[in-house]
């Protein structure tokens, strides 16, 4: 089993926002993968990184969601136990 963080960069209606979950894959993640969660449901791997300090692969997606609200989506993100980087919150001018 190979060790993984996904990370998904949703835009909203007011800006961004980033949700991680870590999770075992049993073969290694490439570009392009499309992954099945509860919630968000499906995205696609737009990045993949092996990280060997925390020997485990960096798996990225973004997602537009431009009709839906920075509080209607995180509940079902966190629900579905996902992790919000709270850092990574932006609006949509970049602050």
């Amino acid at each position: 089993m190979f060790k993984v963080e996904f990370a998904i960069h949703v835009r909203h209606k007011t800006g961004w926002a980033t949700f991680r979950k870590e999770g075992q894959l049993p073969f290694a993640p490439f570009t392009g993968l499309d992954i099945l969660d509860e919630y968000p449901g499906q995205f696609t791997l737009t990045h993949v990184a092996w990280d060997g300090t925390s020997q485990l692969f960096l798996c990225q997606s973004t997602l537009d969601m431009p009709r839906s609200t920075f509080r209607s989506l995180r509940a079902p993100f966190l629900k579905s136990k996902w992790i919000e980087d709270e850092d990574a919150r932006q609006g949509l001018n970049g602050h």
